[in-house]
């Protein structure tokens, strides 16, 4: 084996701080390096005198001593001689490391974050939006929610206003909703992102309370936050407005009922009701316009109900079509039904008959025919105007005589 005086200068790199180290001993070209025989003097780091390869000749630490390092496991030589690693790393497999304990791994780059978090390494939990690493997985933090991956603040988030995905839009988000319907004003949009305020004093939808709804058909409305009867003079027994002056089933007070076919009168029954019981109100028969001889036969046409049967009154005692009138002086029905006068100043029904009237000195104008409808004697006119015949140059002296063109009507006579 040759060997041979070797001179060598080591260089330290990493963190420790280079420093040259002058060596001498013989070259094994079969085996690496070969420690002289004074390494031996060095606690015995040199085994037998010879660096096994995957070793190299290196500085002691605390004193000069030479020794082999091993490159796998040697912080002051980690990969390579003089790499030294920084304070509280070790060298694994020559790299310098932390040493992770626990549930930490061993996560690169870098090499001294042993817990990206998310279970696994490089899985990184986004701490900037909310997210930390709770038993390996990515986490929102109690006052966060995951909203597709991302956590967010419902409260305040207006892309995600009470729940995910209810966008506010234009509106702010505060406190979970979209809506801001001030002290007087309820929001019942129910999910937040559809703004709906209403005054729960007087929405009937929402009276009182977001849902609760006043029933029309029963005569109730919303007052005060309330549902209660629109007719202040009627109760309300049930979710129904009802009279308990007159109402049989409700007879003074909700279900105060009279007996079968007793009528409540004044809030009481009475024993016996004088006339008919119809939808149990007692009524007269011979004067009850709405049953009038039998319940729920109702006089209309401006008819009364006189014993029991519908009449038309004296005033109107002329029934034309099941309508009371009076034909001496209804224009529309003179004289007989359906006889009717035609439009025109001074057209009036009088004594039955179709008659133009104009006050003095006007007489009726127009070529008059019988009325068509209309009893014997009724006349008709298309147009029938009033006219001053004494000065009015269309009918001068008499009705239809018109003046030559450039004459005037003076006292009858064109001039």
């Amino acid at each position: 084996m040759l060997r041979g005086i070797l001179l060598s200068l080591l260089v330290v790199s990493g963190c420790g701080t280079s420093r040259p180290v002058s060596l001498d001993g013989a070259v094994d070209t079969t085996n690496g390096l070969v420690c002289p025989t004074e390494l031996t003097e060095c606690n015995g780091k040199c085994g037998q005198g010879q660096c096994p390869l995957g070793q190299c000749l290196a500085l002691g630490p605390d004193d000069p001593c030479v020794y082999c390092a091993d490159l796998q496991s040697d912080t002051n030589n980690c990969g390579s001689c003089g790499n030294e690693c920084c304070p509280g790393l070790t060298c694994s497999a020559g790299k310098c490391v932390t040493a992770c304990q626990g549930t930490l791994c061993q996560c690169e780059p870098p090499a001294s974050d042993c817990d990206h978090g998310g279970g696994s390494c490089n899985n990184k939990c986004d701490t900037a939006n909310g997210s930390y690493c709770q038993a390996g997985v990515c986490s929102c933090s109690p006052n966060m929610t995951d909203c597709g991956g991302v956590c967010v603040n419902t409260a305040n988030d207006p892309k995600n206003c009470g729940k995910c995905g209810c966008d506010c839009g234009t509106m702010p988000c505060n406190n979970g909703t979209c809506c801001s319907c001030g002290s007087t004003m309820t929001d019942c949009g129910g999910n937040g992102c559809q703004c709906f305020c209403v005054d729960t004093q007087s929405d009937l939808n929402n009276c009182g309370a977001c849902g609760n709804v006043c029933d029309t058909s029963g005569g109730l409305t919303c007052i005060a936050g309330t549902c209660a009867c629109a007719d202040n003079t009627k109760t309300n027994c049930g979710g129904t407005c009802v009279d308990t002056n007159t109402d049989p089933q409700n007879c003074g007070s909700c279900g105060n009922a009279c007996k079968q076919g007793d009528a409540c009168v004044s809030g009481t029954c009475p024993i016996v009701c004088p006339g008919a019981v119809c939808a149990g109100i007692c009524v007269d028969l011979q004067t009850n316009v709405n049953n009038c001889g039998a319940c729920g036969v109702q006089c209309t046409g401006g008819k009364t109900c006189q014993a029991g049967v519908c009449t038309c009154p004296s005033y109107l005692p002329d029934d034309c079509n099941g309508t009371c009138t009076t034909l001496k002086i209804d224009l529309n029905n003179c004289g007989a039904c359906g006889c009717q006068c035609p439009a025109g100043i001074g057209m009036l029904c009088y004594s039955s008959k179709c008659n133009c009237m104009c006050p003095t000195p006007q007489v009726c104008c127009g070529p008059l025919v019988p009325a068509p409808n209309c009893p014997g004697g009724s006349m008709i006119s298309a147009p029938i105007y009033c006219a001053d015949t004494s000065l009015d140059p269309n009918n001068c002296g008499a009705c239809g005589n018109v003046c030559p063109t450039g004459q005037t009507c003076v006292g009858g006579q064109c001039t």
